[in-house]
């Protein structure tokens, strides 16, 4: 898990939800130095509802990664973890764990 402790873990029997606040300025080049072992790359821009969130799957090294998106709120930065359950090996959370996760994004909103 990241070096940050989460401000609420949400725990299912086999898949945890972190998310945190960081009162760093957003920037996607620092959020290079948090990426996943063998990408040295900003995270993916994607569109979820209408948030724009920025992402990072599996890397390399063989070893389980959470799924991470990054907000950019008001200039600062949540982040939202999405781990397990894994299935077989995989290094990248479950179908069931990749269809929850734009429920919960698109329900953010910034005022």
């Amino acid at each position: 898990m990241p070096n940050w402790k989460p401000y609420l873990k949400l725990t299912g029997s086999t898949r945890d939800i972190y998310f945190a606040f960081e009162n760093k300025s957003f920037n996607l080049q620092r959020l290079a130095q948090l990426a996943p072992t063998g990408i040295d790359y900003p995270p993916e821009e994607r569109t979820v509802g209408p948030n724009t969130v920025y992402y990072y799957g599996p890397g390399g090294g063989g070893v389980e990664y959470p799924d991470r998106f990054f907000f950019n709120v008001k200039g600062k930065t949540l982040t939202f973890l999405f781990d397990g359950p894994y299935d077989d090996g995989s290094k990248t959370p479950d179908e069931s764990t990749k269809r929850l996760e734009p429920i919960i994004l698109e329900t953010l909103r910034t005022f």
